[in-house]
């Protein structure tokens, strides 16, 4: 993570657009986290990660949204309806389509989408 760049992401070449957990020029986890759970009641044992919508009105957010859950220490992509039930939200996920097993593996996995999209 010391080579972590984010202003190197470019998030307007994809349908997903990760937050900055180490804030730089985009907005951070806790800062996207805070208005998520104030406003649109996400679970406090979630962490919003990214929203899988290309949306320019997040003051209704909709559809998938990736989270880390801090009960097993992994993303999940959940839908806003549900989201305020981890338990209800994460059920039946499958690796690598809306499950993955660390932070890390979920960053690998949107940075291939991300490469996917530029071509």
């Amino acid at each position: 993570m010391q080579t972590y760049r984010m202003d190197h992401i470019l998030n307007d070449r994809t349908h997903i657009c990760l937050c900055d957990p180490v804030r730089r020029a985009s907005v951070n986890l806790g800062e996207w986290t805070k208005l998520l759970s104030d406003d649109f009641a996400l679970h406090p044992d979630f962490i919003a990660i990214a929203g899988s919508e290309d949306k320019r009105d997040y003051r209704n957010p909709q559809g998938a949204w990736y989270v880390y859950w801090k009960k097993d220490k992994k993303v999940y992509a959940v839908q806003r309806d549900e989201w305020d039930r981890p338990e209800v939200a994460t059920a039946g996920a499958r690796l690598g389509l809306n499950l993955w097993p660390s932070y890390t593996s979920f960053v690998a996995w949107w940075t291939s989408e991300h490469l996917q999209s530029r071509h």
